[in-house]
């Protein structure tokens, strides 16, 4: 029979060692995230030639069942991935410009 606690220690301790091996999350960052998510997808954006990866976007769900992996993977790799990378090539252009402001006195 095991005790209540070490079944909880067992289970943090296990959720801890997935998201350092499998999404190179460390302890110490996990501890600061208040969603606990029961299911993720997560994918890397590449620029259009695939060489140069400009994001990571993960899709993760509160509850078990409700996330269907494949068809969020397939649709980051597709239609959704091409509107996302497109966005943020938009929202480049709006980033401060540090040698600008310089320039201006700031």
């Amino acid at each position: 029979m095991a005790y209540p606690h070490y079944a909880i220690n067992k289970a943090e301790r296990y959720y801890y060692e997935i998201l350092e091996n499998e999404w190179n999350v460390g302890r110490t960052a996990a501890e600061e995230l208040t969603m606990r998510s029961r299911t993720y997808a997560a994918k890397a954006l590449y620029e259009p030639k695939g060489v140069d990866r400009v994001a990571i976007v993960v899709v993760e769900s509160t509850q078990a069942g409700i996330l269907d992996k494949e068809r969020v993977l397939q649709a980051l790799e597709t239609t959704e991935g091409k509107r996302i990378y497109q966005f943020l090539e938009r929202k480049q252009s709006l980033e401060p410009d540090p040698g600008y402001a310089r320039e201006e006195g700031f």
